[in-house]
């Protein structure tokens, strides 16, 4: 998989964590998430069932009302079944794509200039959020223009193959969420529910569910666009995971493949309540969270497992937090990183001017 696209918007993102109530993710993602998901699971049906008649010509989604021109327009109130060809067409539609009408591409779509000026020019949606899908070029590949097409050289690239995710990219995306939403207080308004009593370094009780939630609605968020799905607290007869990665068969909904696994660890000084935690213990919550990914990647056959810990004490330091597991980790291909949460912004910028002199990254490891 490509790497983590841009970020949503921060002010989106925690308005869907601090707006999140249990398992309706969706309901709460921003719009153009759900817009994006819609679309990738319209592509992802289309290419099971007509992947050569994909190669033909470009499509184009558009997250805007059908303008009012006088062209030819085709309705179809069951848009989400995939069962009309969407090559060859603009398509219009709301952020979840329910239903559309489409309207004929110039020359087949075959001339970029041609496409880019009727959709700005002629249809006047230039400004509004737009999705090329070309598989004639890649067909793993759709690209977003967030802020409209009349903004050519303004695009992301959205992988849509769930098969080539890899321990580099889980590793990617979970330090962007990590700086965006738990390094500090000032990195979000979220982290802050993480803290007992911040000042003295008092985790909340259950610390690692409060992380838990925080990165489900993000990672959720992230990947809203591709054919992966996050389900939490996945249970099998051996226990329960954090977090599952899997994929859904675009054709036959009651097959799944499980991709990867994610497990959770937070490392403390401190309880909720004030006692000491004692040192050891984070070290065997390292070392069960690694047998746990481990065990838990069998149980569900999955490709790829790995632990990320949470390291909350005083003194962060990612690299001494899981160096006693690093090597059974390489040795049984889990990814291990630990990531710092500080309880303060002055903290952070400490460790790294430390870091800055002493040559290394030691904001995970």
């Amino acid at each position: 998989m490509r790497k983590p696209a841009a970020d949503w918007s921060d002010s989106a993102l925690q308005a869907t964590i601090g707006g999140y109530v249990g398992s309706g993710y969706m309901q709460h993602a921003p719009e153009l998430a759900q817009f994006c998901h819609a679309v990738a699971k319209i592509i992802r049906k289309r290419r099971a069932c007509a992947s050569e008649s994909l190669r033909t010509a470009p499509a184009v989604f558009v997250m805007a009302p059908l303008p009012s021109v006088d062209v030819p327009v085709e309705r179809h109130p069951r848009f989400f079944t995939a069962q009309v060809e969407v090559v060859g067409r603009v398509w219009f539609g709301a952020k979840g794509l329910a239903s559309a009408t489409a309207i004929a591409m110039p020359n087949g779509g075959h001339d970029d200039c041609a496409l880019f000026d009727f959709i700005v020019d002629s249809l006047g949606v230039g400004n509004a959020p737009a999705i090329i899908y070309d598989a004639g070029v890649d067909d793993g590949v759709m690209h977003i223009y967030r802020q409209g097409m009349a903004n050519p050289d303004e695009f992301e690239e959205l992988s849509l193959d769930a098969a080539n995710l890899t321990l580099d990219y889980l590793h990617d995306l979970l330090k962007k969420l990590h700086e965006t939403f738990l390094v500090t207080p000032t990195a979000s308004e979220s982290q802050r529910d993480l803290w007992e009593n911040r000042a003295k370094w008092h985790p909340v009780n259950e610390s690692e569910k409060a992380v838990q939630k925080i990165l489900y609605i993000a990672l959720n968020t992230h990947l809203l666009y591709s054919s992966l799905q996050i389900k939490q607290e996945d249970t099998t007869a051996m226990g329960r995971c954090d977090f599952i990665l899997k994929e859904q068969d675009p054709v036959d909904s009651s097959k799944w493949t499980h991709h990867a696994i994610i497990e959770l660890k937070v490392l403390k000084d401190f309880t909720h309540t004030g006692s000491r935690f004692p040192a050891s213990d984070n070290k065997k919550a390292v070392t069960e969270g690694l047998d746990q990914a481990r065990d838990y990647r069998s149980d569900h056959a999955c490709r790829l497992a790995a632990l990320s810990c949470y390291d909350m004490r005083k003194a962060p330091d990612a690299f001494e937090a899981v160096a006693h597991e690093m090597a059974r980790a390489n040795h049984e291909n889990i990814g291990l990183w630990a990531w710092p949460i500080y309880n303060q912004a002055k903290g952070a910028r400490t460790a790294r001017r430390l870091d800055v002199k002493g040559g290394a990254d030691q904001s995970c490891f």
